[in-house]
């Protein structure tokens, strides 16, 4: 694969081959038109052409003018053992934001730690997304493929839906109260919400925007409880925090944080919920002539994009992305055996960063 491949083409171009993994397709066998590749990954035309060269170069596919796409040779004759996927699921609306590192750190955590199983990461519809879900698991099933599952960060109904399939599932996020019996891997949302706020509070501010996506799961909770904890032990006043929720609509976004930024008594410090908020709410302040952070303090969780980002106060877990995929790897593996995990709840500790994090690890 080209070593300068984007993360999330070089994660679609591996659903491909999962693909051509899984159903033991051999060289020669004809394979998905592009127009048939982007419709079974949910991504653009141009997208899944874009990922079938990637198979192209690696000889998993090859291209015959006036007659389509076939299999490569590099995909040689199937094995005669049956195939083991583990499915990796994140949101349609995920792609783009949605935890590459973990993903791609997690793809030798688990071949290492199970075994050469085969890995597809499927992006769940929002609309349908149980009827979606239903399709892939019940196929996987009855081709005797289904070796575990690793939901990411999905809504609540996606969790049901896997409990009562009796399918072996750890979750990567927050779980409700009431399904506290699967086993989930998270971050410590309170402990984010709560070295943010207090870092923007040792600074001095009174007035605070916390800007987060229209989520609403447990974690999200955590994370505004931490803030909350935090003011309120400062003392502050109920309006000394102002909050926008907002959907992924970067033009909504924008719109109101423009105006939230530009009232009289605005916010001089701002809390962003993921990484991915923090370049537009920079640049909405370079518009405005604020300078970050001398006159907006943005602080944020998450791994920062850029040199820009980096030298702003931020949260991130204290252990690698490795690491992290390492524990993750040997959950499921657990899982998959009908183990008893002596952890069912792995939460990953974190830790303040930053050039100004008061003494935190820089």
């Amino acid at each position: 694969m080209p070593p300068n491949a984007p993360s999330s083409l070089a994660l679609i171009a591996g659903r491909l081959e999962g693909d051509i993994r899984s159903r033991s397709l051999r060289a020669g066998d004809r394979y998905l038109s592009v127009a048939d590749a982007a419709t079974m990954i949910g991504v653009s035309t141009a997208t899944a052409n874009r990922a079938m060269d990637i198979l192209v170069q690696k000889r998993l596919l090859v291209r015959q003018q006036g007659r389509g796409t076939f299999v490569g040779e590099a995909a040689g004759a199937p094995s005669a053992s049956r195939v083991r996927t583990v499915f990796v699921l994140l949101m349609e609306d995920q792609e783009g934001v949605g935890p590459y590192a973990l993903v791609e750190a997690f793809i030798p955590a688990i071949r290492h730690r199970m075994g050469n199983v085969n890995l597809q990461v499927s992006f769940i519809p929002a609309r349908r997304s149980i009827d979606y879900l239903s399709e892939l698991i019940v196929t996987a099933q009855k081709s005797g493929q289904l070796a575990g599952v690793v939901p990411i960060s999905c809504p609540r109904e996606i969790y049901r839906y896997l409990d009562d399939s009796g399918v072996p599932t750890v979750v990567v996020g927050s779980l409700c109260p009431d399904q506290q019996h699967i086993a989930s891997l998270d971050s410590d949302s309170h402990a984010i919400g709560s070295l943010l706020a207090r870092h923007l509070v040792s600074k001095g501010h009174r007035r605070m925007g916390l800007i987060v996506t229209g989520e609403g799961r447990p974690g999200d909770h955590a994370f505004f409880d931490g803030i909350s904890n935090e003011l309120t032990a400062a003392d502050l006043p109920h309006n000394a925090l102002t909050v926008r929720i907002f959907p992924r609509d970067f033009d909504a976004f924008r719109a109101q944080v423009f105006e939230l930024l530009s009232q009289p008594e605005r916010p001089t410090g701002i809390i962003c919920s993921i990484a991915r908020l923090v370049g537009p709410v920079q640049s909405i302040a370079d518009e405005l002539g604020l300078r970050v952070p001398q006159d907006l303090d943005v602080v944020f969780h998450g791994v920062p994009n850029n040199p820009r980002e980096a030298s702003l106060v931020h949260v991130e877990t204290k252990l690698a992305v490795k690491e992290i995929a390492k524990t993750l790897a040997e959950m499921l593996h657990r899982v998959v055996e009908g183990e008893t995990l002596e952890e069912p709840h792995v939460v990953v500790p974190v830790l303040l960063h930053g050039s100004d994090a008061n003494g935190a690890a820089r």
